[in-house]
């Protein structure tokens, strides 16, 4: 008689990187656009979002959205997670120029959702 060897899945390792980019991720065949310059932001985000102007912000609990906003950042990052769990950003749109759009440290559980970063 054999038996089988099952092994526990385990959790993916957790990432500690700053994040900066000039691209779009949307629902096309590829699902990312290669052209930024091509992408209108006003398009990228449902017809519905309206957005609140805003400067950089920072993560400071654990869980705490973003959303709805249109972030402007020169030489600081637009959204910094550093060291928190289960941030939500979505419906953004981030302007930076001199520093990461966003940027994730330890931030186990993120998710980004209709994010443009330019």
């Amino acid at each position: 008689m054999w038996h089988r060897r099952f092994e526990r899945a385990r959790p993916a390792p957790a990432i500690d990187a700053a994040v900066s980019f000039d691209a779009h991720v949307d629902a096309n065949e590829t699902g990312i656009a290669t052209d930024a310059s091509s992408i209108d932001a006003a398009d990228a985000l449902p017809a519905s979002c309206v957005l609140t102007d805003s400067g950089p912000v920072t993560a400071s609990a654990d869980g705490q959205h973003f959303e709805n906003l249109r972030i402007v950042a020169k030489g600081v990052a637009g959204i910094a997670v550093s060291g928190k769990k289960n941030i939500v950003i979505r419906n953004v749109v981030v302007l930076h120029d001199g520093a990461a759009g966003i940027s994730l440290s330890n931030a186990d559980g993120a998710s980004l959702e209709n994010v443009v970063v330019e």
